[in-house]
């Protein structure tokens, strides 16, 4: 339990994917400006998506080790993730489709958005590259989710205020919303300790 709280907490502050990796900056954008629903829905399904692909690309990432070749890190472990990813969407959206059907036809471009993404995609190539244990593994993807849903929330109020200040028109819009990230991923990444280079 204590390795799992770890792996969470470094990556909701120390290794958050938007504000250090530059992870879900598409997705939040969008998200950001919708409803609180869509928003929640946006963050439930993700979560889900991320830690189901966590805990079966663990288990499936073994084989491919086994293999002993450049190919099986660099080409073909990313695809066998992407299958597994696209199978588990598979199998969400066949079950949703059946016993949910209204909701499923309301929401599916957002589900199709919150599992075909680079948060989600990344954070699992991120925490299946370190040497982790299974539950460090659960620790990192869940503190992955957790981070985006409080970067979600500050960018969200962010751009709440920049429309209430006078911003030049030419910085008005995703200009100035990506100066505001950028600002709060410096402020992040002095907080964790780097250093520049003399």
């Amino acid at each position: 339990m204590k390795e799992f709280l770890i792996a969470l907490l470094s990556a909701v502050t120390l290794q958050n994917i938007l504000f250090t990796r530059g992870l879900g900056a598409n997705p939040i954008f969008s998200i950001s400006r919708r409803s609180y629903k869509t928003s929640a829905l946006f963050c439930g399904f993700m979560a889900y998506f991320m830690l189901s692909l966590t805990a079966l690309s663990f288990w499936v990432s073994p084989l491919l080790e086994n293999l002993h070749t450049a190919f099986s890190s660099y080409v073909l472990r990313p695809i066998v993730y992407l299958l597994i990813l696209t199978i588990i969407f598979a199998v969400t959206c066949f079950v949703l489709s059946k016993l949910f059907s209204d909701f499923f036809s309301e929401n599916e471009k957002t589900i199709t958005s919150a599992c075909f993404n680079c948060a989600v995609f990344g954070t699992v190539l991120l925490t299946l590259s370190k040497p982790y244990s299974f539950m460090q593994s659960l620790g990192y993807a869940s503190g992955a989710c957790i981070g985006f849903i409080l970067a979600l929330i500050i960018v969200s109020e962010g751009q709440r205020r920049i429309e209430l200040s006078p911003v030049p028109k030419s910085f008005k819009g995703l200009p100035v919303s990506l100066i505001y990230i950028g600002l709060i991923s410096l402020a992040v990444y002095g907080l964790v300790g780097h250093q520049l280079p003399a």
